[in-house]
């Protein structure tokens, strides 16, 4: 798939961190204190569960995430090859199933939301915003049987077309 270049340099961001946290790729959840969005847990269930969030919440925060981990990993961007695939999900259809969380070992939470370590952009309208994230070749395998898994089709791996815009 074709890669946006505005993505590229987050998604390069989310692979650097991800391998700063992580020696074994499968023993971290990626969710780290340091990146932890700045809200407390009740906000981010009720900003992140809810469709009654006020409009461009979910986006800041989101955007938050992605600066800061941005400063952290800033000076330790060369080289980085992006193996991995872009994850979307749209967190308005989310029903707390749990059944993503439970097939891939917690890499999704209860509202089927990838963690935000790896998150690298909001795209859409209000109505229809889905969080992008990059996720590790090393984890591609066990993150499809988690979007296989989920009863709604609010989990999905980018396509090619899905990312124009994002220039």
């Amino acid at each position: 798939m074709t890669m946006p270049s505005s993505l590229i340099e987050v998604s390069r961001s989310a692979q650097v961190w991800a391998s700063i946290c992580s020696d074994n790729w499968r023993s971290i959840q990626f969710r780290t204190s340091d990146l932890f969005p700045q809200i407390e847990k009740c906000e981010y269930d009720r900003v992140f569960g809810s469709s009654t969030f006020s409009d461009g919440e979910a986006k800041s925060i989101v955007f938050q995430v992605i600066e800061n981990r941005s400063t952290l990993t800033q000076d330790k961007l060369n080289n980085v090859n992006l193996d991995g695939r872009v994850l979307c999900h749209n967190f308005r259809e989310t029903t707390y199933s749990c059944t993503a969380k439970l097939e891939t070992a917690g890499f999704f939470d209860t509202l089927d939301i990838p963690p935000w370590d790896l998150w690298i952009s909001m795209t859409g309208e209000t109505s229809y915003e889905v969080l992008l994230s990059w996720v590790p070749q090393q984890l591609v395998e066990l993150v499809d049987k988690g979007i296989k898994s989920s009863a709604e089709e609010n989990i999905f791996w980018a396509k090619d077309g899905d990312l124009t815009g994002l220039e």
